[in-house]
């Protein structure tokens, strides 16, 4: 893989005096979890990025704030690549390191989802930061490793105070027993959502939908 034994790559994942990958700023980590639970998702913008970062679980989830949209991994070398702060930043935060013989052994975090906007925008950036992986560490798709965030566009709350998802206004209606919430919403972005809606539809287990990527 010749995006693995690029020389840039090597000196800017690593310090000079240690053989560790470094950590980006952008990230918010779970220092105690162990690599296997580690989650890290990948979050379109600072709005988002913070309310994520009330939402998750700090146990075991991490946040890393994108800022900018990743290059085209399919139409660049890798020393136009990893020029990069924002690929570098990425590939910090997942643990590459481009050294060991078998790299996903060694990676930091056990999955890494995706949540960005359910827009065509959003959708640019999780193409690009798919073929991103896919070019540099393709093994994480055949390990079951790369998700997204499956958005819902509204959110009410049941005359229990129970928070319902929905795709569409008519499927709202169905789960409110035919009628549509009074303080229904319509997010726009992942921004838009409050922490604790946040919570239930991405980061909960329990609640979350997921689309793995193979």
């Amino acid at each position: 893989n010749e995006f693995r034994k690029n020389k840039e790559l090597t000196r800017k994942l690593k310090s000079a005096k240690k053989s560790k990958v470094l950590l980006p700023d952008k990230l918010t980590s779970s220092p105690k979890c162990s690599p296997a639970k580690r989650e890290l998702y990948a979050v379109e913008g600072d709005s988002a990025a913070g309310s994520a970062k009330q939402a998750r679980d700090p146990s075991f989830q991490e946040v890393f704030a994108l800022r900018g949209k990743f290059m085209n991994a399919m139409r660049s070398t890798p020393n136009q690549l990893f020029a990069s702060d924002e690929v570098i930043s990425l590939l910090q935060a997942i643990g590459f390191n481009p050294d060991v013989k078998e790299p996903l052994k060694h990676l930091r975090v056990g999955k890494i989802l995706w949540l960005a906007d359910a827009d065509a925008d959003g959708a640019h950036i999780n193409v690009l930061g798919l073929t991103l992986l896919y070019k540099v560490l393709p093994e994480m798709f055949d390990a079951g490793m790369v998700y997204i965030v499956v958005g819902s566009e509204f959110v009410g709350k049941d005359s229990k105070g129970t928070l319902l998802f929905a795709d569409s206004l008519e499927e709202l209606k169905r789960l409110n027993g035919g009628k549509l919430p009074a303080d229904t919403k319509q997010l726009k972005g992942w921004g838009a959502a409050s922490p604790t809606s946040l919570r239930e539809m991405a980061f909960s287990p329990k609640t979350r939908r997921l689309f793995k990527v193979m």
